[in-house]
């Protein structure tokens, strides 16, 4: 590939998927001269990670103010790139100022579905905020999504065209096995959910469905690490239940390698969500030979294949989440032999590596 001028707006931060983007630019900079703009505070105006790879912050942390576009069109006027990815939070205004200075290519990654616009927010603020992400997906010359059910979604709900629809899924690094190491057969069996607070995430449905088995187990906890809108709720829910001395909320992780290990320790992890696209927790587990219950909804069902490397449920059902977790509870080699497929699986279609190779591939592809 000849040599680019690249600018990637995302967060330079070392969580999540934040960390993908990262092993993109450090890669994609090899060959490239490119700018990250990052949403995440770094400390400093700009740092230089190399002769080719630069990190700029945006004015505002959460970049939709005239600041933050009079800044992102005098950088692209100033270094004129030829290709602008975003991710999240910047998208609206990145891809804009993108299309008005005329960037050849404005690829923007799609990772919310449009119903979930409307399960965590008023309707009047969901509505305005599908309206902007439609008028800026048409702004753009690619639009990433991750699995079939996204790709259906940016087609029917965004009304993206066909021949603009790229799909990539996401990768991640493995961390050492930790669940390995410990005895299930006689130990507390630590049911855990790591994400956010929020109602589209179903966190409700898990602390009914541990309820109903607390009192026939004993050697069981459920454990919630995240903050959102809907940790009060939450706590008083597990209070009424009577197990709240068996319903722990651990808090909220800063460093992303706690948040791992916390995956890692878990007998089982459970993502009941309302709806999601391609929940990362799931791909972390995986790495790390830790099962999942997941909910039938949105992508998850693109990422693990029922009773073979994960268990999935109907979305709302206590009643399937509940049998799910006693089948998993009563049954270590069952949940051993999940484990083990879901690494395999993680090894064939989701590492970092695959991701990085996958992106390049398709940035070489542009002309």
């Amino acid at each position: 590939m000849k040599t680019r001028k690249i600018f990637i707006a995302h967060s330079w931060t070392d969580v999540g998927l934040n960390i993908q983007t990262k092993n993109v630019a450090k890669k994609l900079s090899e060959a490239n001269e490119v700018l990250f703009i990052t949403q995440a505070r770094i400390g400093a105006v700009n740092i230089k990670v190399s002769d080719s790879l630069s990190v700029v912050e945006w004015p505002n942390k959460k970049p939709n103010t005239w600041n933050d576009l009079v800044f992102i069109i005098k950088q692209i006027i100033k270094k004129r790139p030829e290709v602008a990815i975003v991710h999240f939070g910047a998208t609206n205004i990145f891809t804009f100022a993108a299309w008005l200075c005329r960037v050849k290519y404005r690829i923007c990654w799609l990772h919310t579905l449009s119903e979930q616009y409307f399960l965590d927010a008023s309707k009047k603020s969901a509505e305005r905020g599908l309206r902007f992400r439609k008028f800026v997906y048409k702004l753009a010359t690619h639009v990433v999504v991750q699995n079939e059910y996204a790709k259906l979604d940016a087609e029917k709900n965004y009304g993206i065209e066909p021949k603009k629809i790229v799909k990539i899924v996401n990768g991640i690094s493995p961390v050492p096995n930790v669940s390995g190491t410990i005895n299930w057969k006689d130990s507390i069996k630590k049911i855990r959910y790591i994400g956010r607070l929020d109602y589209s995430k179903g966190v409700d449905l898990l602390i009914d469905a541990f309820a109903k088995l607390a009192n026939k187990y004993d050697k069981i906890v459920l454990e919630i690490v995240g903050k959102g809108i809907e940790e009060d709720a939450l706590k008083s829910r597990a209070k009424k239940s009577g197990h709240s001395e068996r319903i722990v909320f651990v808090g909220y992780f800063s460093n992303y390698e706690d948040a791992r290990r916390f995956i890692g320790g878990a007998y089982v992890l459970v993502v009941p969500s309302r709806m999601d696209n391609l929940p990362t927790v799931v791909i972390e587990a995986m790495s790390i030979n830790t099962p999942v219950i997941g909910a039938r909804a949105g992508g998850i069902p693109y990422m693990i294949n029922d009773q073979k490397d994960g268990i999935l449920v109907q979305p709302e059902s206590i009643e399937e989440l509940t049998l799910a977790l006693e089948n998993i509870i009563n049954d270590v080699e069952f949940r051993d032999t999940l484990a083990i497929s879901a690494k395999e699986k993680f090894d064939l279609h989701f590492t970092m590596e695959g991701h990085v190779k996958n992106v390049v591939s398709f940035l070489n592809s542009l002309n």
